[in-house]
């Protein structure tokens, strides 16, 4: 009987052996995607929170946004985004901001948008998304904010 039994018991224990070098499988990678989405969620989540839109001007926006003489943000983007806070019920946080610098600030959250004659296809290169574009002498500008901004987008341009 014990002669029996040994075979059986050095297969369990090389099935044993087998399922604990192999261990249990890991997790997948998240998808970047999704990543992009739960982040924007949590962001537009934030900003209705808080109801202060914080806008990052920048120091090279020529005529559509600048900061003039008095000291004070002026410029057709400036109104429009103004305008666009004011109906939403949300205050409104202007900064200017060097145009090199401008993506890091949208990217990091210390910005919910930039504004200040950024062209779209350019906002879109740099992987954030256009809001409130517009046509001007043949180009379309935009408002910049942050990648998967899609709901903002829908909020801001109702």
């Amino acid at each position: 009987m014990m002669k029996r039994s040994l075979p059986i018991l050095f297969s369990a224990i090389g099935l044993l052996m087998q399922a604990a070098c192999t261990g249990p499988e890991k997790p997948s990678a998240p998808d970047p995607a999704e990543l992009r989405s739960i982040a924007a969620e949590q962001r537009l989540a934030e900003l209705r929170t808080r109801a202060v839109l914080r806008v990052a001007v920048s120091t090279n926006g020529g005529k559509a946004a600048y900061l003039s003489q008095k000291g004070t943000f002026e410029g057709p983007e400036v109104e429009k985004i103004r305008e666009t806070a004011r109906k939403k019920g949300w205050r409104i946080f202007l900064f200017a901001v060097r145009p090199e610098a401008l993506e890091a600030t949208v990217r990091s959250g210390r910005a919910d948008l930039a504004i200040g004659g950024l062209e779209a296809e350019k906002i879109r290169e740099s992987l954030l998304t256009p809001l409130m574009e517009y046509q001007k002498n043949g180009k379309t500008f935009a408002f910049a904010a942050w990648s998967g901004a899609e709901e903002l987008k829908d909020e801001l341009e109702k």
